[in-house]
């Protein structure tokens, strides 16, 4: 402790002594600065005089020669230099074609995935880059039930940074999906193979075209192909249940022309509402016979897309709204080209795809609030979170017009005709919200059904 004197003067402080009693006192006889090294007190002090007056006594030499003659310091000459061998490296990486191939598969379900249409069927994919820079991609499976194989080889000109080709020519057959996912690729074939649940509706396809990417921008994709459709039947059977009927599609052939595209973007100025949206949009030129073996020649056209926004209420609690729309229309519509709804998303609580139509929208009110829950253990990773999130919700379809065509050409399960059918139901998020489970009942002759699926940002690589 540093002993002070402290005498009543005429220059005045607020003082406390001993901690209790305080009065008003002159400080005297106190040293200050005694701790600091002698050293530090020979260092240049900081000058106080207007910046005016400084102007007058300008320093000569540069700042860099005070330091130190082993610190090196960079010329103006020595920095262009370095940016043109930056810029030299970065050219040369970008133009390098190395000979290469690798194994390759847009996800898990490439590999292996169960289908009534299919059973089990097995599969892999493969890419090369020649020396001259062309990519040669080629994929395939085989259906164990069926005994068909499917798959596809491409060329285009390789991209920087292992990108997809930007134009690529294709030649195919496969099995095309007609509508937007209702689950998860994995997700699906497990439902398959246990319970005979199949939300796939697909027509054999056989093509050949060209597929151009980042047309109008870089999430966007155009596709244009002469392909030959027909229909597909039940192949496989389930460990429970049954499978029900496919689509009795059409056999067409001609040319068709899709466009896909997605992007999201924040709504508003304070950056609190998220959006999400994707689009694709069909058009068809086509010749073939319908189910009644008249010759027809159709021209279509179809689009569909969702709209995805949520937005934080208060705390935790978020708001979601969902929009699922459809539209086709044409001459001599085949049943391949009507919009397709019914599903844990566009319309939960009614059979998937209960709905052939020419127009659908399906709005989706959702709100979503944390609970208390037990946190389980996850080994070495900790602990999963203790809590999950209800999300209550509602949810209104409207089909603008039935199937247009004789129920018994399109298959005896698309039977709904034009109407409202809302819905209700309740979701459990949990393990970090990437699982997620749906209780839901369609108002409106539908039924309860429960459904188990992984977060929609992981669909991709499942």
């Amino acid at each position: 402790r540093q002993e002070v004197e402290v005498s009543r003067g005429s220059t005045w402080l607020d003082l406390p002594v001993r901690g209790i009693v305080r009065g008003r006192w002159e400080v005297s006889n106190y040293d200050v600065n005694e701790a600091v090294p002698a050293q530090t007190k020979l260092l240049p002090r900081w000058s106080s005089l207007p910046r005016d007056l400084l102007a007058a006594y300008p320093f000569q030499r540069r700042t860099i020669d005070a330091l130190p003659p082993e610190i090196r310091v960079a010329s103006s000459e020595d920095v262009a230099r370095a940016r043109l061998q930056a810029q030299a490296a970065v050219t040369a990486a970008l133009l390098a074609r190395p000979v290469r191939a690798s194994v390759t598969a847009r996800g898990i379900s490439d590999f292996a995935r169960f289908s009534r249409m299919e059973g089990l069927s097995v599969g892999a994919g493969a890419s090369h880059v020649t020396r001259s820079g062309l990519r040669l991609s080629a994929r395939g499976r085989y259906g164990f039930a069926d005994k068909e194989p499917k798959g596809q080889f491409a060329i285009g000109r390789a991209s920087a940074f292992e990108r997809a080709p930007r134009v690529q020519i294709f030649a195919e057959r496969d099995y095309r999906d007609l509508a937007p996912p209702e689950r998860a690729g994995v997700t699906n074939s497990l439902a398959a193979l246990a319970f005979g649940s199949d939300y796939t509706t697909q027509v054999d396809t056989r093509g050949a075209g060209i597929l151009l990417r980042g047309v109008p921008n870089d999430a966007s994709t155009l596709r244009v192909a002469w392909e030959q459709t027909s229909p597909l039947s039940v192949a496989a059977s389930p460990i429970s249940g049954e499978f029900a009927a496919t689509l009795d599609a059409w056999e067409m052939r001609g040319v068709r022309a899709e466009l896909r595209g997605t992007g999201g973007w924040i709504a508003d100025g304070n950056r609190s509402t998220n959006g999400r949206w994707t689009v694709t949009a069909e058009l068809g030129v086509l010749a073939g016979s319908d189910g009644l073996e008249r010759a027809v020649q159709p021209v279509v056209a179809r689009a569909y897309g969702n709209l995805s926004l949520t937005r934080p209420v208060r705390g935790d609690r978020t708001l979601g709204f969902e929009t699922y729309w459809g539209a086709a229309g044409g001459r001599d519509l085949p049943p391949q080209w009507l919009v397709f709804a019914g599903g844990p998303l566009s319309a939960p609580g009614y059979d998937f795809h209960s709905f052939a139509t020419r127009a659908f929208v399906s709005q989706r009110v959702e709100f979503r609030q944390p609970v208390p829950a037990p946190a389980f253990p996850l080994g070495r990773f900790g602990k999963a979170p203790p809590h999950v999130t209800l999300a209550p919700f509602l949810q209104l379809s409207a089909t603008a017009s039935g199937l247009g065509v004789d129920s018994s050409i399109a298959g005896a399960r698309y039977h709904r005709g034009a109407g409202l059918w809302p819905s209700a139901g309740v979701g459990v998020l949990f393990f970090f919200d990437l699982v997620r489970a749906d209780f839901s009942r369609g108002l409106n002759n539908g039924r309860w059904i429960f459904s188990l699926d992984i977060d929609r940002g992981f669909w991709g690589i499942l």
